[in-house]
């Protein structure tokens, strides 16, 4: 008993972190009597005031938290210790934050967005500091698409949402907007009419995957093209017959679609 009135109380840790609070209460816990337990308490207060909170003295109370969260699930005090000490040391080597100020605020958001889950402070300032990097490589700005359809920009931006920070997502649309503008040259067609190569780029303009499936859905709208030919020869027919079967096939889809039903409403009325 006079050993506790020496001592007194627990000491008042209302002025340090809770998880400073919880790391002195853990390592004292096993010391025996309240007077001893109470007694290892105020030394390691004292010891952790006097070092300026150890390792953690030069880093931001924002780090600070990260680190305890980042290290919290480590098991024994040894290794939470531990793992707060590397992580403190990869924060130094790392540095803060990146400055993102000459950023748009959209771009910020996706680069502090697509690096919040890396974990302790270091990993995340490591994640946005290549994010940006890469951000000024690629350029911090979507690619001109004023000169395709709104149909192909809106499928391009759809394609490429996903593709995680901003950096990706515009290296996603230049990318798709250069195989589309190549397919769209579609040099393998200068063999067919203005007029077939038009249709034939039109049907495929969108399926899904954009560019990714252009080549394959041109080549084979232009096989069929080959196979059934060009506009079948109405010139034995009334205008009338010739402007009825125009009209029964406009909707068909590609130019093969269009000519294959001109033929065979032809060869119905012939027929006839």
């Amino acid at each position: 008993m006079s050993k506790l009135k020496q001592i007194g109380s627990a000491p008042d840790m209302s002025d340090i972190f809770a998880w400073d609070q919880a790391y002195i209460i853990d390592a004292c816990k096993d010391r025996g009597s309240p007077a001893n337990v109470y007694s290892c308490q105020r030394e390691r207060l004292s010891n952790l005031k006097s070092l300026g909170f150890g390792y953690y003295a030069d880093t931001s109370a924002v780090d600070r938290a990260g680190i305890i969260d980042a290290c919290k699930n480590q098991g024994s005090p040894a290794n939470v210790e531990s793992c707060q000490s590397e992580e403190v040391s990869k924060l130094k080597q790392i540095g803060s934050a990146p400055d993102m100020s000459d950023l748009f605020a959209w771009d910020r958001a996706g680069i502090i967005d697509a690096c919040k889950d890396q974990g302790s402070p270091a990993n995340v300032y490591r994640c946005q500091k290549e994010e940006l990097s890469k951000l000024k490589r690629i350029g911090a700005a979507p690619p001109d698409m004023s000169d395709i359809s709104a149909v192909d920009r809106a499928g391009i931006i759809d394609a490429c949402k996903g593709w995680g920070s901003p950096a990706d997502v515009y290296f996603c649309q230049r990318e798709k907007l250069s195989m589309l503008r190549g397919t769209d040259s579609a040099s393998y067609m200068d063999d067919i009419s203005d007029a077939d190569r038009a249709g034939i780029i039109d049907i495929c303009r969108y399926r899904g995957s954009l560019a990714d499936d252009y080549s394959s859905c041109q080549r084979k709208e232009l096989n069929k093209l080959r196979r059934t030919g060009p506009a079948p020869d109405m010139s034995d027919i009334s205008d009338a017959d010739r402007a009825r079967i125009i009209d029964a096939c406009r909707n068909e889809g590609s130019p093969a679609d269009v000519y294959s039903c001109q033929g065979e409403e032809l060869s119905k009325l012939r027929r006839f």
